[in-house]
């Protein structure tokens, strides 16, 4: 870990409760109740009851695993001999075979011009499969700041297929903050709902293999995330508030945060993305930092250009 966020991470680990006062969870058969009480921006205390079906709870992302390199070579293997077997035997012999963690061509023919075409059909079809693998498991490629590619989990995706389970959480703040609140109002809520919740350490992102990244739904019902998960819970529900408004996430090397395009006041700090200006959301907690504000390990991080954004598209 970069000694700029060492003490970013102890400051997130230290006290990881704080802000919230009470935590229950109920099994109510097709149902689970999650009961919250938690401290605002300016200590006012809150509380919040919901019910969310089981089903959705537990299934929306069922299919999320840890990224496995063997499953998907076997993805990319299969996926080429099945094209493989389709070349003319008087045109090509095709041999896929595997070395160790590599997998490896072999075209035969009299005429270079068909090696050339049916190398170009098999690397599409590992490209295509790949992506079919990755899709099919919630994970994106991703490079960072540094130029440096790997695989992690598809937050934008996350946030997005989160809008039917978290529906009644939704209702829930609506009725908490009443038909005349404003944006900043109802973001500052839900924000410090979520910083409230329990920080959980996050992995190193691109060689984690997924591990210990929450989807918005297991994060709910485990009571606890870390900056990645809890970041995206946060978009998803500000997505079901306003569905147009533009957001993005910030990656920093071992933390991660987002950004809100609403009208920023004389005390935020903004930043520009897309030739738009956006306004600092802090989400991890348990330090109930206010809208518009971050750490500032975290906007020296973003001035020092370690920074990877990720628009949210819906």
């Amino acid at each position: 870990m970069r000694a700029l966020f060492t003490g970013l991470a102890l400051l997130f680990s230290f006290c990881s409760s704080a802000g919230q006062l009470l935590f229950d969870r109920h099994d109510l058969g097709g149902d689970v109740q999650f009961d919250y009480m938690w401290l605002g921006h300016t200590n006012e205390q809150h509380q919040l009851s919901v019910k969310i079906n089981k089903r959705m709870l537990y299934d929306t992302f069922r299919t999320f695993k840890l990224y496995q390199p063997a499953v998907a070579n076997q993805y990319m293997k299969m996926a080429m001999r099945q094209r493989a077997s389709e070349a003319d035997p008087r045109e090509a012999n095709i041999e896929i075979s595997q070395i160790s963690d590599q997998l490896s061509i072999s075209i035969r023919s009299r005429q270079q011009l068909h090696i050339d075409k049916w190398r170009q059909i098999l690397e599409d079809a590992k490209q295509q499969s790949y992506q079919q693998y990755l899709a099919e498991n919630f994970y994106v490629e991703f490079t960072n700041n540094l130029g440096v590619t790997g695989i992690k989990p598809d937050h934008v995706k996350f946030a997005r297929m989160s809008d039917e389970f978290l529906t009644p959480l939704v209702a829930e703040f609506k009725s908490i903050l009443g038909e005349q609140a404003s944006v900043r109002d109802t973001v500052s809520l839900i924000l410090s709902w979520v910083q409230s919740i329990p920080y959980d350490t996050l992995e190193q992102r691109i060689t984690s293999n997924g591990s210990g990244y929450a989807p918005p739904s297991r994060l709910i019902d485990d009571n606890k995330g870390d900056c990645d998960s809890k970041t995206v819970l946060m978009a998803a529900l500000l997505k079901a508030f306003y569905p147009y408004v533009d957001m993005v996430y910030i990656f920093l090397p071992e933390h991660a945060l987002m950004g809100i395009s609403i009208p920023n006041m004389r005390q935020d700090k903004v930043f520009e993305f897309d030739d738009l200006e956006f306004i600092y959301i802090e989400p991890t907690g348990p330090a109930l930092i206010e809208l518009g504000q971050a750490d500032e390990r975290s906007l020296q991080a973003v001035a020092n250009g370690e920074v990877t954004y990720e628009k949210v598209i819906f």
